[in-house]
């Protein structure tokens, strides 16, 4: 499996990925339905600048996970603050791809200054709660039906 950064011209693959979700990964993802413009995502996630940044995990050529951060509105005392999201559907599960593209994500951040990553993950999704628990990970809002769990940047904080 290869890591890497999506660029322009991986939206095709990122845009067939998007389509072949089944409901479940889709509602895992969105909390509902995949947006209606792939097109659109496709060139949001495959689109690089200081802003956000988004990742693919490979095998051969076939994408088999994306994450993605993009700063958000809130800063931290340390520096800026980015939201997250990594998606991996379940035909690739349980192989490490999730836990290498939030490895992956995180230092991607941490170059660019980031001084914490957060994200929103359905409850229902204890896979991924448990890769970020294991990678550092903090839950830091209610548990209802979404979790919202962070990790600080700033203060030196290392993937286990």
């Amino acid at each position: 499996m290869v890591i890497r950064p999506l660029a322009s011209g991986d939206e095709p693959e990122v845009r067939r990925f998007h389509e072949l979700l089944g409901e479940r990964d889709a509602r895992l993802r969105f909390f509902a339905e995949p947006p209606k413009r792939l097109g659109r995502l496709a060139a949001a996630l495959c689109h690089r600048d200081e802003r956000q940044r988004g990742l693919g995990a490979f095998s051969g050529t076939d994408l088999v996970g994306v994450a993605h951060y993009m700063l958000a509105a809130a800063t931290h005392s340390a520096g800026p603050v980015a939201e997250c999201a990594v998606l991996v559907p379940h035909r690739a599960q349980r192989h490490g791809v999730g836990t290498a593209l939030i490895q992956h994500l995180t230092e991607a951040a941490r170059a660019h200054r980031i001084a914490r990553l957060n994200a929103s993950v359905p409850a229902e999704n204890t896979v991924m709660l448990e890769v970020l628990h294991m990678l550092g990970w903090t839950r830091t809002g209610p548990l209802g039906a979404t979790v919202q769990a962070d990790i600080e940047l700033s203060t030196g904080a290392v993937d286990r």
